[in-house]
């Protein structure tokens, strides 16, 4: 009886059609299943080898006070990098290399400089190179500078720049000065992660000082003896040369991987996310496929039956075909998504945030991909389980009358499955904006299900109202309304994969433009600056010709400079202020750095969003806080060097600045401001992003300063979006491709089921172009429905994720739908399934009548 059973099965695999479809359907999501495990491998080995690359040779590095050996790669630099100052002196790295447990001991010095090279300005790492031991760059041509006139640089930079060994190239900032520097020599950077985004450049010990503006090193490298202490070392260090920051390399490289894992986490998300959803496209399209190829081959079950199988052979054999397909599916999905991951491997490299990776580099997780065809195996027999149970209970006694389908002509609980849906549309966008994320999801899924289960009810509810449109005005209309109606589940077999590939393309898009929408309306509510280049504290003045600069740069509307004084602040405690040192019950004392500005000026350039219109040059305004230094107002003193001054003290809610005072008040007390900031408005119809890199250019040559703002949160923002949907969009496209051949597939085997029927019209007198205009028309409406019900289940969804993800941040609610992308989409996938039929209708339409009413009589395999 198993020999039976298997050369059953194979009979049935022989209907390369349906088999095909299945076969395809099932290699392509798991093609793409493989390839979001490859990559996922392949990024975090990438960034497991690249944390630590520039460390090597070292166990732990002391980082100067002064200077600039904070600032390493990246366009967000420490706006202390280019602080300048003493630095570390050739006595103190001797201190250092003296101390018990440690090795030895080398100085670097850091800085940053802007490039001048192939027309384009950027910013760039400057260093000096360490001692041969702690050498971690590879010189792949030429040699290291060995004069002030002479450098070496990496070679993403050549590449980048289309430089040569002899180029000159311009390099500075608006403190060194410029000059013009022969190339030398070109570095490999063997992957370090810490130079992934920005050029980098090697320059002889005293140029890196005078680009650093420092007398000494502002980098300690230190590799201790084996057995030695790492704490008592510190301990040493500390001692020797305080001031400064020694840490462990280990935990500096921990530190690069927990900042790339986070994005590279959402990537992961992002990738894996999307080929799961087209898996379960693809194995919605087996269920479906299925499930519409039993009314052509009821009779052959009942036959079956009849000759003594039983229910759960007539089963197994559903199963195990599905499953064979399955299994030769999923083991070729391997080597093909390993090839496709190949392909997808430099695309990689233009996403934001994540670093390149060589092909050298690519992961193969042996165990993840062993898993893929047992799983392909698993889900296959699940999506089947349905329509096997349901060949299972074919009736021997259909084996003796021809079976002209097994549709019904009228879906149980019609009424119920309609309701169903909008009420429960209305339960999820209820709890989106009430109830927490687990809730939502929990009824997002019902209304998923529940939309799954009203289809075939949608289609026989539609074909009713369209015959009762229609009436006997269209003949061919009402004989195409009749057979959906007739056939509702066989018709929303057709649609099914549309509507769910419909639906998660609508629910990725509009669910993506929403964030971004909602990113820029919290930044629109935002008091702060769009843009702000340098920062409060910590920086020196702004030179003249760099706020000149900022107010010629193109989409540019205006620019505030950011006055700042320190000022001392003396009065009454509020009752919530916390017990310090420069406290008392009768008396707080207050030194903090303060803008010293109108706040007119700063409304003006925030477009009214900053909390105040206009202040009062007798009052002093701080951020509202619950550790309140002062009483709310209450009359303060302002001391300075020419003496004291009076003021009111006021508490402002969302002050975007630590601190507003009356320049006036500041002068008549001796207090003299500096100008280490600037707020920059950028003009409505500018592109944000062309300005954000124009104004980082001006900022890069000014002297390496920090450019931070809501424009720049949005520009991570944008891009991150940006790239999530392409990948969405290309995986997707997959996703629907797949529906489509499901649809084709199915609309066939339908196709088939109806010969007699054509076989009649085409007696009573129907051309063959009639024909095929009927079979054509119905195609599209069922494409039509189905990519309608799916888009606008999507959008509903995407809504309350959007929804969802206001209420986390607590803001409002931002729902952007791209109707254009909607359109396009719905437009292509109808009028691809329409192309995609025209074979088979061609085919039949061109069948002599005689010939197909034979056919139908005969039945066989589909």
């Amino acid at each position: 009886m198993r020999s039976t059973t298997l050369s059953l099965v194979g009979h049935e695999l022989s209907a390369f059609r349906r088999s095909g479809a299945l076969f395809v359907a099932v290699l392509f999501g798991g093609i793409l299943v493989v390839v979001g495990a490859v990559l996922g491998a392949s990024l975090n080995t990438r960034v497991d080898a690249g944390a630590g690359v520039n460390y090597e040779g070292a166990d732990l590095v002391v980082r100067s006070s002064t200077g600039a050996g904070a600032g390493i790669g990246g366009s967000d630099a420490d706006p202390t990098a280019a602080g300048g100052g003493t630095g570390m002196s050739p006595e103190d790295v001797r201190s250092i290399a003296a101390l018990d447990g440690v090795a030895s001991a080398d100085g670097l010095t850091r800085a940053r400089a802007a490039l001048w090279a192939g027309g384009d300005v950027t910013p760039t790492v400057i260093e000096s190179l360490p001692a041969d031991n702690f050498r971690w760059q590879r010189l792949t041509d030429g040699h290291y500078p060995q004069t002030g006139t002479e450098v070496a640089l990496s070679t993403e930079t050549m590449a980048g720049a289309d430089l040569s060994l002899g180029d000159e190239v311009t390099m500075g900032t608006d403190e060194s000065g410029t000059g013009q520097f022969t190339v030398v020599g070109v570095i490999d950077t063997r992957g370090a992660l810490d130079y992934t985004d920005t050029d980098y450049a090697v320059v002889t010990p005293e140029l890196a000082q005078a680009f650093a503006g420092t007398d000494g090193v502002n980098e300690v490298r230190v590799a201790l003896a084996p057995g030695a202490d790492l704490r008592a070392v510190t301990d040493g260090i500390n001692a020797a040369v305080p001031g400064n920051w020694p840490e462990s390399t280990a935990s500096l490289e921990k530190s690069t991987r927990t900042l790339y894992d986070t994005g590279l986490s959402i990537l992961s998300f992002t990738v894996n996310g999307f080929a799961l959803i087209t898996a379960v496209v693809a194995l919605t399209v087996v269920g479906t496929v299925t499930w519409a190829s039993l009314p052509g081959r009821r009779r052959q079950l009942a036959l079956m039956r009849l000759i003594g199988a039983s229910r759960g052979q007539v089963m197994a054999v559903l199963v195990l075909e599905v499953a064979v397909i399955a299994l030769a599916a999923g083991l070729l999905a391997i080597p093909l998504g390993i090839g496709a991951s190949y392909l997808a491997l430099p695309l990689l490299g233009t996403v934001p945030g994540v670093p390149a990776i060589p092909w050298s580099d690519l992961t193969v997780p042996v165990a993840t991909l062993v898993g893929v065809p047992v799983v392909a195996v698993l889900g296959a027999v699940l999506a089947v389980a349905g329509p096997a149970f349901a060949a299972g209970r074919v009736p021997p006694a259909d084996a003796v009358r021809r079976s002209g389908g097994t549709g019904r002509s009228r879906p149980r609980a019609v009424t119920a499955r309609l309701v169903a849906v909008p009420v429960l549309a209305v339960l999820v966008t209820v709890a989106a904006r009430v109830a927490g994320t687990g809730t939502t999801a929990v009824v997002a899924l019902a209304f998923v299900l529940a939309l799954v289960l009203a289809v075939p009810a949608l289609c026989w509810a539609g074909a009713g109202l369209a015959a009762r449109i229609t009436g006997d005005r269209h003949p061919l209309a009402e004989i195409g309304a009749a057979e959906i109606r007739s056939f509702p589940g066989r018709t929303a077999a057709t649609g099914m994969a549309v509507v769910v590939a419909s639906l998660v393309m609508a629910v990725s898009w509009v669910g993506l433009s929403s964030l971004s929408a909602i990113a820029d309306a919290r930044s629109s509510d935002d008091p702060g600056p769009g843009i702000m280049v340098g920062a409060y504290s910590g920086g020196a003045a702004l030179d003249p010709v760099v706020l000149e600069a900022l107010t010629q740069v193109d989409g540019v509307a205006a620019t505030v400079p950011v006055d700042m004084a320190q000022v001392r602040l003396t009065g009454e405690p509020s009752a919530g202020a916390a017990s310090t040192a420069a406290s008392s019950q009768n008396e707080t004392r207050m030194i903090a750095d303060m803008v010293a500005g109108d706040a007119a000026d700063y409304a003006a350039i925030t477009g009214g969003r900053f909390p105040l219109d206009a202040s009062d040059p007798d009052t002093v305004y701080l951020p509202a806080t619950d550790q309140a230094p002062f009483r709310d107002g209450s009359t303060v003193t302002l001391t300075g060097p020419a003496g004291d001054r009076a003021v009111t003290v006021r508490y402002v809610a969302d002050l975007p600045v630590p601190g507003l005072i009356a320049p006036a008040a500041t002068a008549d007390v001796g207090i003299v401001a500096t100008t280490p900031a600037v707020w920059v408005a950028v003009d409505g119809e500018a592109d944000r992003g062309d300005v954000l890199d124009a104004v980082r250019t001006v900022a890069t040559i000014g002297g390496d300063l920090p450019v931070t703002g809501t424009i720049v949160t949005d520009a991570k923002i944008d891009a991150m979006v940006t790239s999530a949907r392409l990948i969405a969009t290309a995986m997707l496209v997959v996703a629907v491709v797949i529906a489509v051949i499901g649809a084709v597939v199915t609309l066939t085997a339908s196709l088939r089921d109806r010969a007699g029927e054509f076989a009649v019209l085409r007696l009573l007198g129907m051309e063959g172009a009639q024909l095929r205009h009927l079979v054509g028309a119905e195609t599209i409406a069922v494409g039509v429905v189905s990519v309608l019900v799916g888009l606008a289940a999507g959008v509903l969804m995407g809504g309350v994720a959007a929804s969802v993800i206001a209420g986390t941040l607590g803001v409002g609610t931002q729902i952007a739908v791209p109707v254009v992308a909607l359109l396009i989409m719905g437009v292509v996938t109808v009028v691809g399934l329409r192309a995609a039929v025209t074979g088979p209708v061609d085919r039949i339409s061109l069948v002599a009548p005689a010939d197909a009413l034979r056919d139908a009589n005969l039945g066989g395999n589909q």
